[in-house]
Order: C-alpha cells, then sequence, then structure tokens
C-alpha cells in the first residue's frame, strides 16, 4: 500500500475510478477509494460511512475483553471497568469527536449503539434497555454530547494558543 495516495470526492456518490495518471518524482499516486490519514478512512462523499464502520469493528474486537473481563471471577467494580470502557472503546470513539457535525444520524446511532454495548456488558443490563437509563447508571454522557464537549475544549484551547499555526 502506497503512502501517497488520491481520492476524488464526491456530493454524488460513488464515481466511477478515473484514471488521473498523478506522479510525483516520476512515481504514479495510486488512486484509493478509502484513504486512510492519520487513522481517520475517508470515503468519497466525505460521509465517513467507512471510517465509523472501521470504528465499530474495532470497537466491538475491544468490547470482547471488557465481556471477559467483566465476569464476577475477575472481581471488578463497575467503576474499574467503566475506566477500562473509557480507555479501550471510549478513547477509539472520542477520536471521531471533530467530524461529528457531519455525522448523518444514522452514523451518529452507531457510533452511540457502540458505548451502549459496552454499558450494558458492564451493568448486565438486556439488550432493549433505553440509552438515556445506560447513560444514567454509567454516568457517561450521550456520544454526541461528549463529541460537543470535546470540540468545544478544542476550540477554546485553539483559540488562546500561543501557536501561530492554530
Amino acid at each position: 500500500r502506497s503512502k501517497c495516495q488520491y481520492i476524488i470526492f464526491s456530493a454524488r456518490g460513488k464515481l466511477v475510478e478515473y484514471d488521473f495518471k498523478l506522479q510525483l518524482f516520476g512515481t504514479r499516486i495510486p488512486y484509493e477509494a478509502n484513504p486512510v490519514s492519520l487513522g481517520i478512512t475517508f470515503d468519497s462523499r466525505l460521509n465517513f460511512e467507512s471510517h465509523i464502520k472501521k470504528m465499530k469493528d474495532k470497537c466491538n474486537k475491544r468490547l470482547n475483553v471488557l465481556k471477559i473481563i467483566s465476569h464476577k471471577s475477575w472481581g471488578l467494580t463497575r467503576t474499574t471497568l467503566v475506566a477500562i470502557y473509557r480507555a479501550l472503546i471510549g478513547s477509539v470513539i472520542d477520536y471521531t469527536a471533530f467530524m461529528s457535525s457531519i455525522l448523518s444520524k444514522k452514523l451518529m446511532k452507531t457510533v452511540q449503539a457502540t458505548q451502549n454495548s459496552a454499558v450494558r456488558v458492564i451493568y448486565k443490563k438486556p439488550f432493549d434497555s433505553h440509552t438515556v437509563e445506560l447513560c444514567l447508571i454509567s454516568g457517561l454522557p450521550l456520544v454526541s454530547e461528549r463529541m460537543k464537549w470535546l470540540n468545544e475544549k478544542f476550540i477554546r484551547s485553539a483559540r488562546f494558543s500561543s501557536n501561530e499555526l492554530i
């Protein structure tokens, strides 16, 4: 996989792959439908659907770890399990905070469902437990609220930064 790739963004959706025959220092730059940059997966519509799918898969693998260690034989408290959730899964979700304003409701529900699954595991709640109840018992905010808070925190820190590039 080449480190240098190009993608075509379009609101119309899937484009027929067009080969621009781009080159850099005589080396051809390949087209990539879903390039990854700094851990963010892009797609042609710039709706981050591909990124959210990868995020969900990554979180589900980590959720399996949480399922194992939430068994009573480990003797971990719910407070400890929530802290482990924040480290293993919450950190992955937080990394997507900057895109919260452009995520569709469907994709935001996917992200929220990931958090809900973890809370259900920790608190041994049934699948049909309501999101608000899960947030109340765990002390975790809705994912959309957390993302908004993280974005506001970044903007505040950027505004008062002495770094001229920010």
